[in-house]
């Protein structure tokens, strides 16, 4: 309690010598004594000043002190500790009183005892007003934590759910809702391990882990969708309330984070085969180089057989070296688009690809139509097409036969290039367009389909393979956007 010589205390009191012998009496305690003789005096008194303690009679003129408590009761949390002062037979107003915010009453008696008790009353009404004030604060700081908690459970980017131990869900939020594509009822009439994702070849049903017993635990999974789809998950689960048997269990989609990471590695290895081919197919030209440079530096005679070949292997080297920075552009430098007529550019660039020792029946069927694109680029997708099906024409056959064709659709144009070649295997469709991909064969880099990839994508179209099997020739399909009107 605040020693009294601290405590201010604001008494109303009609009768004049009740009132100065309180006064007398609390003071010499060392209390601060203020005297008011009547309900309104006390009241202005109140609004002018700060009180401590707040003594009311209840018989007063203007006011009594039901009416001035009434009054109080409008800014009650404002209130310091206020105490009735009744008669002997007025308790029925001292629980009036109470009713109405009053910390305490003293029974006014005829012998003036209650002067004696009235500083442990005061004293008692400080720390029930203490006591009623940090109860408020508590309750106010609980309040405003359960805000915060509810603000971050509805608006959360991952999916909470609140279940019991046994998995049975008490309440989700939306994020659950939307994640798992279903609503509140069907959620909260399930249990966790409904969520869990079983494969056929799992015999077992899926459980959800015991938290209780673990205390908290991270784990991924995958979770079936209400519209079939699966997805990758974070789970992380931790006990709230052991008493209560609660669970709070944070599902992250991590689908999008692990197609990612299966990407890296597709693309991590692609790197290391590309750089093993790469190296060494620099490597064969140069040792080749070396080795007839060593040859004529010891023979000068063997110059003019040689050097031929070392004129030729340079060249292939140079070649190579084109092939890869044209890879390295492929896709990235597109100039402005314009209208092509692929009539006239398929026919030209065949034109300049055709080998004069080989024999090729060359057909474009139909008219083929005005494509919107950079025309360098798309020769340069025509003249590997073109060169693809000679490399890998079948030898059992006289003739090589190249069909090019089109189907008009409503925003794009699908072109095919036919050949009867050596075609390739259903399980190999996916893989013509990998860097470096030969499939064994000779007579290429691999770059040539990549790159055409690369550029299709670029004019916003894209590209795929179809084949009957080996010896049953290819087609190379590609869907390219018309000029906009």
């Amino acid at each position: 309690m605040q020693k009294p010589s601290g405590l201010r205390i604001l008494y109303m009191e009609d009768d004049e010598g009740y009132a100065r012998l309180l006064k007398v009496r609390l003071e010499r305690q060392g209390f601060r004594v203020e005297l008011a003789y009547d309900g309104k005096e006390g009241l202005e008194k109140f609004g002018r000043n700060t009180y401590d303690v707040l003594i009311l009679d209840y018989k007063m003129p203007c006011l009594n002190g039901i009416d001035v408590l009434k009054i109080l009761k409008q800014e009650e949390e404002k209130n310091p500790p206020i105490i009735m002062v009744t008669g002997m037979s007025d308790v029925q107003i001292a629980v009036d009183a109470m009713k109405l915010g009053a910390s305490d009453y003293v029974i006014k008696d005829s012998d003036i005892n209650y002067l004696e008790i009235l500083p442990s009353v005061i004293e008692r009404a400080i720390n029930h007003k203490k006591i009623q004030d940090e109860k408020l604060i508590a309750e106010e700081a609980l309040r405003e934590s359960e805000e915060r908690f509810r603000s971050l459970f509805e608006y959360s980017n991952d999916a909470i759910f609140i279940h019991n131990p046994e998995g049975s869900v008490i309440e989700v939020n939306a994020k659950g809702c939307e994640m798992l594509h279903a609503t509140l009822k069907q959620i909260c009439a399930s249990k966790m391990d409904d969520f869990f994702y079983v494969a056929k070849e799992e015999k077992e049903p899926r459980r959800f882990p015991d938290i209780m017993e673990m205390g908290s635990h991270i784990f991924e999974d995958r979770f079936k969708v209400e519209d079939g789809s699966v997805i990758d998950v974070e789970i992380s689960s931790c006990v709230v309330s052991r008493e209560k048997g609660i669970i709070q269990t944070i599902v992250r989609d991590i689908t999008r984070k692990k197609r990612t990471e299966e990407e890296l590695i597709e693309k991590n290895q692609e790197l290391n085969d590309f750089t093993y081919i790469v190296s060494h197919d620099l490597k064969s030209p140069l040792n080749k180089i070396k080795g007839f440079l060593m040859l004529i530096s010891e023979n000068h005679n063997m110059f003019d057989e040689l050097f031929p070949i070392v004129i030729k292997q340079s060249e292939t080297l140079i070649s190579f070296i084109d092939r890869l920075l044209e890879l390295s552009r492929a896709g990235k430098v597109i100039d402005d688009k314009i209208n092509i007529n692929l009539d006239y550019l398929v026919n030209k660039v065949f034109t300049i690809a055709k080998p004069p020792d080989i024999s090729v029946q060359f057909s474009v069927n139909g008219s083929l139509p005005v494509i919107s694109g950079d025309p360098i680029r798309m020769e340069q997708v025509f003249s590997n097409l073109f060169n693809n099906s000679i490399s890998f024409r079948d030898p059992s056959k006289k003739t090589l036969v190249i069909e090019v064709g089109s189907k008009i659709y409503k925003n794009f144009a699908l072109i095919s290039v036919k050949d009867n070649g050596v075609g390739i295997k259903h399980e190999k469709l996916d893989r013509v367009f990998d860097i470096c991909y030969t499939e064994g064969r000779k007579g290429g880099t691999g770059f040539g389909l990549t790159i055409t990839k690369k550029v299709i994508e670029a004019h916003g179209g894209n590209i795929w393979a179809d084949s009957h099997g080996e010896n049953k020739g290819t087609t190379i399909f590609m869907k390219i956007p018309l000029p906009q009107e």
